[in-house]
This record gives C-alpha cells, structure tokens and sequence, in this order.
C-alpha cells in the first residue's frame, strides 16, 4: 500500500485538463483517489476496470449521451454512487463542478472475490448511477478517511477495506434490487403507462416480476429500480394497492359476493382480501361494504 502525489492515475478516465486530483491510496487491488472536476468536464466511453464514483461535493448537473443520439440529462445527488463495470459505458459530461471520491477496482481482484464467493447474484453489476447503497457508501468513507489521514491504519485494514468493498460491489444488483433504491433514471412514461395497462387489465391473473419486465422491456434488476424510482413504490407494492382499489370499486356496488370479489381482484382467497383490508385500511371487506 502507498500513497502518491498527485496525478489522475485513471488517464484513460478523462483526457481533459478540467481534472485534477491530489493523493492516492493503493492496496490489495484497489486504488482510491479524490479529484475535481471543472465546468464542462468530459468523462470517457470506455474504462478498463471497475470504478466507483461517489459524489463529495453538492447536486451537480450533467447529460449522458446512449446510442443513436440518444442524450439524458441529469442530476446527481451528494453521496451519491455511480457503478461503471470494465468495458464500454454511457460517455458523461458534467456541467457543473463536482468533488469524487474515484475508486478502481482491479478485474483480478474482483474475479478471485466473486470465485470466493461462489457469487451467483451478478457477476458483475451494471452500470447504474445515483444509487444510495449503505455499505459501499460506509467503506468508500473509511478509504477516504485513510487517504486523507495519510494511511495510519495499515495495509491490513485498508486491504480488508478493499476486500469488503469487492464484496458489496459484486452484491450491488442484489441489495439495490431488493431495496428499490434508485438508479439511473425512472421508466420512461410510455413503458411506465404500458405496464401499469398490464396490471389493471391482468388485475385477477398471476402476474410475475418475469412478466412486467419483459412488458418494460428492461432486464429484471432494472426494472425493479426504475419502477420504484418512476413510482415511488415496488411493482409488488403497486400492485396490491391497485387490487385493493379495483375490490373497493366491486364492494362499493354491493351485487358480488366478497369472495366472488377477491378472485376478481387477484386475491388468493378471500383470507388474504381480507388480511390486505385490516393492514390497509384498518377494516375488513365486510365492514367496508356495510359502511359504503
């Protein structure tokens, strides 16, 4: 492990004058560097390991630029993280300064970790920007403390650090995706429109995570973030609170057995109509349609 002075070591990161960074901390496969970015900075295509990026500084502005022409603008939040997997990813430009904290992360390293492992979650995450994971965010402050201290801990910790840090990241898909935190950006408002079509006409049927997001069109793990992020809510969320609505609407017209309307609805049983109403509504179906 050591410390050097100045220089961006990630060159292949930005070729522009509008970085800079000061010191660095090496260990076991990792490299962690803070740096500042001017107006107009332009990040790369490409990079050829795993990168971290957290936010230091406030909301800063940008575009990402997907294929075809394709640009989105954004916004990020402090704190925030950005996962770039090796390879090709979205080209950034940032509009307004920002301070990161850079974290690299070698292949080598992350493949014998996910071979430790046994990782069968994701093998490597996607790129997803704006996430909030808790553990990532906690070790990318304790490397920082250590870069900034001058490394008084030695390589023991800052090698367990790097080592944990392998750990989150390889689970990231799984911890994001079942925590609904958000990523890159909510779905589209046409996708968006078109699952929500989906659920209400498939109300009374099974539907499947597997289902809505090949409506969507987006693998399962982004379509959980984006749904959340668009909705505020997760499908499964979404969904019992429309099934919930459509009994309402059944009840209130006082001609359908309350069973009868569970089945309608999507409901198991009218155990389960029932058990919703209580933690939904503090009542139960019967109680709703006598006081309708």
């Amino acid at each position: 492990m050591s410390e050097s002075e100045g220089g961006f070591e990630a060159e292949k990161l930005s070729n522009t004058p509008k970085l800079r960074s000061g010191a660095a901390l090496r260990c076991q496969g990792l490299f962690l560097e803070e740096f500042h970015s001017g107006v107009d900075a332009v990040l790369p295509s490409s990079v050829d390991k795993h990168v971290i990026f957290q936010l230091k500084s406030g909301p800063t502005r940008g575009e990402r630029r997907l294929g075809r022409g394709t640009v989105v603008p954004f916004t990020k939040k402090p704190k925030t993280i950005t996962l770039v997997p090796a390879g090709p990813v979205p080209a950034v430009s940032l509009f307004t300064p920002a301070d990161f904290i850079y974290c690299a992360l070698d292949l080598e390293f992350i493949g014998s970790i996910a071979e430790e492992m046994d990782c069968h979650c994701s093998a490597i995450p996607s790129f997803q920007s704006g996430v909030h994971e808790a553990s990532i965010e906690a070790i990318l402050q304790l490397l920082s403390e250590e870069l900034q201290t001058g490394a008084p801990s030695g390589a023991l910790y800052a090698d367990s650090l790097a080592h944990a840090l392998g750990v989150r990241f390889l689970l990231v898909d799984c911890v994001v995706g079942t925590s609904g935190v958000a990523t890159t950006s909510g779905l589209p408002p046409h996708i968006l429109t078109r699952v929500q079509d989906r659920i209400e006409a498939e109300l009374g049927h099974t539907l499947t995570l597997e289902v809505l997001s090949q409506e969507s069109g987006y693998s399962k793990s982004h379509f959980l973030r984006m749904f959340q992020l668009a909705v505020g809510k997760t499908p499964h969320q979404y969904l019992l609170g429309r099934r919930l609505h459509r009994a309402q609407q059944l009840l209130k017209q006082k001609q359908l057995p309350v069973a009868e309307v569970a089945l309608l609805c999507g409901f198991s049983s009218q155990g389960h109509m029932t058990d919703t109403f209580r933690k939904q509504l503090q009542t139960t179906p019967g109680e709703y349609r006598r006081n309708s």
